[in-house]
């Protein structure tokens, strides 16, 4: 059996990542049109 909290907060963790790597990606995208 896996612990389920570590999984959950590293998944958690990568999530907000990606959120945060899609936004600075739409900035730099209105920013060049």
């Amino acid at each position: 059996m896996y612990p389920i909290k570590p999984i959950i907060g590293f998944y958690s963790v990568q999530i907000k990542f990606q959120e945060l790597f899609l936004i600075e990606k739409n900035s730099e995208n209105h920013l060049v049109k």
